[in-house]
């Protein structure tokens, strides 16, 4: 890109991607590459998610730490867990029993946890496992920070036409992101939904 673009032209990219065409924008800011990948898709968001006692068995914390339990996916289906405090969050381990028997053939093997304020502009603090990929641990992770917002601009109490939140995350790994994500709304129906961010 520092080859065949100007510093001043941004770019766009198309990635073609399982879960369909991926838009890449890509623009530099504060002399380094900012990119934001756009999806347009269905965000899925299926019931029969564990409760908040299971899921906190699997992340071996207490079940009053566990606030929601849902599934949501815009490609990738996720389980997300929203928790009481980012040191909650920092504390949690992973118990491969409860694991086995609670995430490992449901809808969704893979878990985005959190805390923070879920409301449109709100921060979070997250972590996220994908055993069942032979992720240990992932620094950052953009199909759940589209599906997260997706569903939550979803939501019949949400009646604007853009919900963004900003998701902190590896921080705990030593790998800290620092991801935006978007999603844009028209007639209560998520049309896209986007995160970006800039890379080293």
């Amino acid at each position: 890109m520092k080859q065949h673009v100007p510093p001043s032209d941004p770019i766009r990219l198309i990635l073609e991607e399982n879960v369909g065409p991926v838009t890449v924008d890509v623009a530099q800011r504060n002399g380094g590459f900012h990119g934001t990948l756009t999806l347009s898709g269905k965000i899925e968001a299926p019931t029969g998610a564990p409760s908040p006692t299971d899921l906190a068995a699997v992340l071996s914390i207490e079940p009053a730490e566990v606030s929601q339990v849902f599934f949501a996916g815009v490609g990738v289906p996720l389980c997300f867990a929203h928790l009481s405090s980012n040191d909650i969050v920092d504390r949690a381990v992973i118990d491969r029993t409860a694991w086995t028997a609670t995430l490992s053939r449901a809808w969704s093997p893979h878990v985005f946890f959190f805390a923070g304020n879920l409301r449109d502009g709100g921060t979070l603090y997250a972590r996220m496992w994908a055993p069942a990929l032979g992720v240990e641990e992932d620094p950052a992770t953009g199909s759940a920070c589209a599906a997260l917002v997706g569903a939550m601009a979803s939501k019949p109490d949400f009646v604007g036409t853009t919900y963004r939140l900003s998701i902190l995350q590896g921080v705990s790994m030593g790998r800290p992101s620092e991801i935006e994500a978007e999603a844009r709304m028209r007639d209560g129906v998520v049309t896209s939904v986007s995160v970006g961010g800039a890379t080293t």
